[in-house]
């Protein structure tokens, strides 16, 4: 359907023309106006922000206020590809002739006859039919064009992220294409993971919900289900961690609210030099995992203590307590695991000013660790010493019911913790094709999921998000060298839904799509 409008000072002459469109059966939406002045005002929207699309003028040569010619001129300042119909009486070809440079579509003599009218429509619409086409077909090109620059960035600034190739080029290659940083412009990075998949269902929309809530210039690289990574120019507003906390709690609740998604959000330091940002990467990970010990996802700084005193003095660090706890726990130091709780009882009675909610909610925390490196990890028994904590009256039942706990722990040896990895692997290389999770797999060895997480890691190099992507895109890989199978079907085989994400994070390991891989063309 096209928009048609007919500009003419005589009721009659307007009626007709609407006669012969309805007659004919033309695609045409019909307005209609007396004069000039009111079709300008038509073009200009009536108030609406930028000019009406109108495909064709129909306009009588001579009108009041202003004629026809001036009108052709001026519709084809505000709509440059607007098909113009000029309708003149015997006598008025000097006005046609002064309507040579706007580029007219056609004339028409009154009084109109059907089959004149009938055969310069016809053209007109086909004319507006390829304007059409070519601004569809322009479009498209745009959005390839575009798509290219987005990938082309996201690949660049995951080199940043995991270190390698130059960062100096790369900064300049961003630079080159379209990347809002300024040379010497401090940045920031902000690591989103969610306790749940997310980010492959997310998408595109994603990066339009986070432009409503963002006050700052972004790149959004998405890393996998579960975690995505903003780089920020944060600019004057950098170094206000307020500002920064603001912008971490509207993108949990946008996740919350929209995708029903739990995140934990670590900001990193203002970075002066590109080349800074994997190191701080690796931080940021590491900031990211230590949260599995908190109750509630939160918004976190790298080397920040998640508590402060009123009076400016860092509160007890809790991951520092947990880190030496764990460490002592994997190699059966059962001595030094009494030492570090005496000596953490010891900080508390000399720190009156803690909060009792917060002591208590650290010996819960430190129950957890103790529980998580039992073989058989029992719920309810672990909710029961909760309980019995956040019933404590004071400081020396809390020392006492930790000891207990302690006392009863039988540490996994380096043996026992190497079957769980191999049988976690086990699990994964047999389960690959379902929605496997941390919480899952650490159910089915009887660990928790942070201490699974970390002896992972500690024995294969990787986290168990990266190794079931990895493994999931191998087996991609070799489904698409040998078999015939659509890549579609493949995406199924080896566990996403998603084909469209499942081809971007192809592409993202391998540099080229499923199909170009397997045509074996370059990227």
């Amino acid at each position: 359907m096209y928009e048609v409008l007919i500009a003419d000072d005589e009721r009659i002459e307007r009626e007709g023309i609407r006669f012969y469109i309805s007659k004919l059966g033309l695609p045409l939406q019909v307005a209609e106006v007396e004069n000039g002045r009111q079709a300008l005002a038509y073009l200009e929207g009536d108030g609406l922000e930028g000019n009406r699309r109108v495909d064709i003028l129909i306009t009588d040569i001579k009108m009041p206020f202003m004629d026809g010619l001036e009108l052709a001129a001026r519709a084809r300042e505000r709509c440059p590809s607007v098909q113009i119909v000029i309708l003149s009486a015997f006598g008025e070809f000097e006005y046609a002739k002064r309507a040579i440079p706007l580029r007219i579509a056609h004339y028409l003599l009154k009084p109109l006859e059907l089959a004149e009218f009938a055969e310069v429509m016809s053209r007109v619409i086909a004319a507006c039919r390829e304007e059409r086409e070519q601004e569809a077909a322009a479009a498209r090109l745009r959005e390839l064009h575009d798509a290219g620059l987005q990938y082309r960035r996201e690949k660049l600034l995951l080199d940043l992220l995991h270190g390698s190739g130059s960062s100096g080029q790369a900064w300049a290659e961003l630079a080159q294409l379209g990347w809002q940083c300024r040379g010497g412009e401090p940045l920031c990075m902000a690591l989103l993971q969610t306790e749940s998949k997310c980010f492959d269902a997310a998408g595109e929309q994603l990066k339009s919900a986070l432009l409503e809530i963002i006050p700052w210039p972004f790149e959004y690289v998405n890393l996998n289900e579960y975690q995505s990574v903003l780089v920020l120019v944060p600019g004057e507003g950098g170094e206000d961690r307020h500002l920064l906390e603001a912008a971490g709690k509207r993108i949990q609740r946008l996740l919350s609210g929209r995708y029903g998604a739990q995140a934990n959000i670590v900001f990193s330091p203002l970075l002066h030099l590109p080349g800074n940002m994997a190191a701080e990467f690796e931080e940021m990970e590491r900031a990211v995992e230590a949260q599995f010990f908190m109750q509630e996802p939160g918004v976190f700084f790298t080397g920040v203590p998640h508590e402060e005193e009123e009076d400016g003095n860092s509160a007890l660090r809790l991951d520092t307590v947990i880190g030496e706890l764990s460490a002592a726990m994997s190699q059966s130091e059962r001595g030094r695991i009494t030492a570090l709780l005496e000596r953490l009882f010891y900080d508390l009675e000399a720190s009156p000013h803690q909060s009792s909610i917060y002591v208590k909610y650290i010996c819960t925390e430190i129950v957890r660790l103790l529980y998580a490196h039992r073989e058989q990890y029992d719920p309810a028994d672990f909710r029961q010493k909760t309980e019995e904590i956040f019933k404590a009256q004071n400081l020396g039942q809390l020392k006492e019911l930790l000891m207990t706990v302690a006392g009863e722990v039988a540490a996994m040896d380096k043996d026992s913790l190497r079957k769980a990895v191999e049988e976690v692997l086990r699990l994964i290389h047999r389960d690959y094709r379902q929605d496997l999770g941390l919480e899952d797999l650490a159910r089915q060895v009887y660990l928790s999921p942070n201490y699974l997480s970390r002896m992972f890691k500690k024995e294969t190099g990787t986290s168990i998000i990266k190794y079931i992507t990895a493994y999931r895109l191998d087996k991609a890989r070799e489904l698409l060298l040998k078999t015939n199978m659509k890549a579609v079907d493949i995406a199924m085989e080896v566990g996403y839904d998603n084909f469209s994400y499942f081809c971007s994070l192809f592409r993202s390991y391998y540099g080229t799509t499923p199909g170009k891989f397997r045509e074996g063309e370059p990227s």
